[in-house]
């Protein structure tokens, strides 16, 4: 079929690199609308959508731009986006009705509302997207102290955040724990530093998905994991336990029933453990959406924001997969004391059933800072019905404060996290305003544990309460949005087990990847050292051809792991060996000038 396609070019810029765009207008009820117009603010560029409601067109590539998209009886919907080579970006349009936001207010006065406006610039951050007037709902204390509970309908695309990804950045997180962060490996008692990274794929290098990994000290399995969506297990000895009690490890993979060991073990900092096992690729649709939220009172300034959002997201995330069957479910909580503890919906592929739950949910009670976050992660973890088979399993967990951190919760706590892992369920914490330097390490630790990672929103938005900045070197701003679309994207695209007999289809496969995954934590800046690598794609052979001497470089993989780290490249033409990696986007790193360079290689045998 073919697509509504506008291009304009302006002769001035014909210098400049293009990017497309493309993506999809529906309703509320996931109806395409036909012929909505999609236009860039201030640049006479726009599309409109076909009989299937999808539209593309190519603009020139700037830091950053505005689509607004409109059709008669729609509200207009704006969305500022920083513009890569190939990008798809999906609208949800909201029936027109009254301009005015419905509140309802329980209390003794009404809410009041102003206009924020806000300009942030930081060092620390790049990409920093804002949107300078905002109408903020707050929350207040009448003078009788009560309480008044805010129902705010809420634009999507307002909300900012960041990652910090610290599989990423090993080195760091080791350093951080070391010094900034090391008083909270007492108050949680978790500590992750020995790591372990098994990789099992096919002997044709196709990533197994969603088998069970274990790690043993002698004959006690002390861990256990599952393979993620590029064929990696994450093994953690001593979390819980600073005694040197290792004695003997080994790791074991169990697949249809048989096992594999891995014969020498070796600790992340000296290489991944590699298993091929001989076996058909196997495909995989099931992903598992799960949707945790801190419900109290405190998250008054936002929680309306994140339900407007989440929706939004929901909706997007079903147009990135038409073959994945996504089974989606929600826990809302609170604390010990209040109307209730926690409210659940269980998983359902029927999606409209979540999002009325999650519409349905405000904010209340609550009092001290601490949550029930660990009934929470229960009720998720252990009472709701994950997929027996699944390419992933995400557990976004939205709070603005800490569990309890009695004797009780912290052996429940780490109940939980060796059950998440078990089950091979991703944590991704998203911290609101609140958080504190306690917490965020909590937080990072369970999304380490688990393979997940941890994002934060920020205060480039304007909405809610102050936001800490997380200890870490730089971080991206983007929206919410997109950075969980992109997460989202990132724990489910591999490789389908037909591209394996076909190296130009495997090839495209993996360029449409690509195309649709955002680097991440990646400045981009000019280079001055110069860096060739060829062949791209290539089938495990590369050169690396540099003006000078490079200290240290690293290869990762889509998540943002590091996979190896070659130290001293020297002058001239270097040779990497990427033959024992799965097929897949991988990324080159290197410092210059202080800063992060990063090149993107694709592997395809």
């Amino acid at each position: 079929m073919t697509l509504t396609v506008i291009l304009f070019v302006i002769s001035i810029f014909q210098s400049n690199a293009q990017c497309l765009i493309k993506g999809k207008v529906t309703n509320e009820k996931k109806e395409a609308i036909i012929g909505a117009t999609i236009l860039i603010q201030f640049v006479d560029v726009e599309a409109s959508t076909d009989i299937d409601g999808i539209f593309s067109f190519k603009t020139f590539c700037e830091d950053s731009i505005t689509l607004e998209v409109t059709h008669i009886g729609y509200k207009k919907t704006e969305r500022r986006i920083l513009t890569k080579e190939n990008m798809v970006v999906n609208f949800i349009l909201k029936e027109d009705g009254p301009m005015l936001e419905e509140v309802t207010v329980t209390g003794d006065k009404m809410k009041y509302r102003y206009d924020y406006a806000t300009s942030h610039s930081n060092t620390k951050k790049s990409g920093v997207m804002l949107k300078s007037d905002y109408t903020i709902a707050h929350s207040y204390y009448n003078s009788n102290s009560k309480k008044s509970e805010i129902i705010l309908k809420s634009e999507t695309g307002l909300l900012t955040a960041g990652e910090v990804n610290d599989f990423g950045k090993w080195k760091m997180w080791q350093d951080i724990t070391k010094n900034e962060l090391k008083e909270y490996q007492f108050t949680w008692k978790m500590n992750l530093k020995n790591r372990y990274t098994v990789q099992v794929m096919t002997q044709e290098g196709i990533p197994i998905i969603d088998e069970e990994v274990q790690l043993l000290n002698g004959k006690e399995i002390i861990w256990k994991s599952r393979t993620d969506n590029t064929g990696k297990a994450e093994l953690w000895a001593n979390v819980f336990d600073e005694k040197d009690n290792l004695n003997e490890l080994s790791a074991l993979v169990i697949y249809n029933g048989e096992t594999y060991n891995v014969v020498v073990l070796e600790t992340f900092q000296e290489g991944i453990n590699m298993i091929g096992i001989k076996t058909k690729c196997d495909i995989l649709n099931e992903v598992d959406v799960m949707f945790v939220v801190d419900a109290t009172f405190s998250m008054a300034d936002e929680i309306n924001y994140l339900k407007s959002e989440l929706t939004d997201i929901i909706g997007q995330m079903q147009a990135i997969d038409e073959d994945a069957i996504i089974n989606l479910g929600s826990v809302f909580y609170r604390d010990k004391g209040d109307v209730y503890l926690t409210q659940q919906s269980d998983f359902s592929d029927k999606i409209n059933k979540t999002l009325d739950f999650i519409e349905n949910q405000n904010s209340g009670g609550g009092g001290d800072r601490p949550e029930a976050v660990e009934s929470a992660l229960e009720v998720a973890i252990n009472q709701m019905t994950w997929s027996d088979k699944a390419k992933t399993r995400l557990l976004f967990l939205v709070l603005d404060a800490p569990p309890h951190d009695d004797e009780d919760v912290l052996k429940k706590l780490k109940e939980l996290t060796l059950k998440a892992s078990e089950k091979g369920i991703r944590i991704i914490p998203i911290a609101a305003s609140g958080i504190d330097k306690s917490t965020e390490y909590l937080m990072r630790c369970l999304a380490l544990s688990t393979n997940g990672t941890y994002t934060f929103l920020t205060d480039d938005s304007g909405i809610g309460n102050p936001h800490i900045e997380p200890t870490t070197d730089s971080y991206d701003v983007e929206l919410l949005n997109d950075l969980l679309v992109r997460l989202f994207k990132q724990y489910t695209q591999t490789p389908s087990c037909e591209a394996k007999e076909n190296k130009k289809i495997i090839k495209e496969e993996i360029a449409e990847i690509a195309m649709i995954t955002t680097e991440t934590e990646m400045e981009k800046t000019i280079p001055t050292l110069s860096v060739n690598y060829y062949p791209n794609p290539t089938t495990g052979q590369l050169t690396i051809e540099v003006s000078a001497d490079i200290e240290e470089l690293f290869i990762t993989d889509l998540s943002g792991k590091i996979i190896q780290r070659h130290l001293n490249l020297q002058t001239g033409k270097n040779e990497i060996d990427l033959t024992i990696f799965p097929s897949g986007i991988y990324f080159i790193q290197y410092f210059n000038d202080g800063k992060t360079e990063t090149e993107k290689i694709v592997l395809a045998y």
